[in-house]
């Protein structure tokens, strides 16, 4: 999976430049395709995996729509979004805000619970299915390496590692 040489030959990776050009490359085609396996994991084409861990962020605390964008990389209005599809489901529901009469608290209803909870069962057996082609000791260095890449990426271009 080598990516291509640029075509100024005295722009040149070493070679753990590529190899991290090459993992870097990889983690966003994973991405994709996680995100395109949410609904088939949920066995929903309503849940998303973005609307799956909004479900999961309020399942464990109330937050607004800006908090929740924030939290996971979403724009505020894709974040807005995301929400409004959930709530006419049924699943989510707006609440007052006591610190904030102008930005609602997005909560999770009774039928959301439910929701999540069969979500989360499929997702076990999935994860368990898939862990079985690999020993845990790979599980925990790969987790290692891609925790230290995210760290070391967003501290080389000034962001705070805390937040993200």
């Amino acid at each position: 999976m080598q990516n291509k040489p640029h075509t100024d030959p005295g722009l040149k990776h070493s070679p753990g430049g590529n190899l991290i050009t090459d993992l870097i490359l990889l983690i966003f085609r994973a991405n994709a395709d996680f995100l395109e396996a949410g609904p088939l994991v949920a066995k929903d084409p309503n849940i998303s995996a973005v609307k799956w861990q909004l479900l999961h962020m309020v399942s464990r605390q109330a937050r607004t729509a800006a908090q929740l964008g924030r939290e996971l990389g979403l724009s505020r209005q894709g974040a807005l979004w995301n929400v409004q599809a959930l709530e006419e489901l049924e699943l989510i529901e707006l609440k007052d805000n006591p610190e904030d009469r102008r930005a609602k608290l997005v909560a999770i209803t009774a039928k959301g619970k439910r929701k999540l909870r069969t979500i989360t069962k499929l997702q076990y057996v999935w994860s368990n299915k898939l862990a079985e082609s690999f020993d845990i000791a790979d599980i925990q260095v790969a987790l290692q390496v891609v925790t230290r890449l995210r760290g070391d990426v967003l501290s080389s271009v000034g962001l705070d590692t805390e937040e993200s």
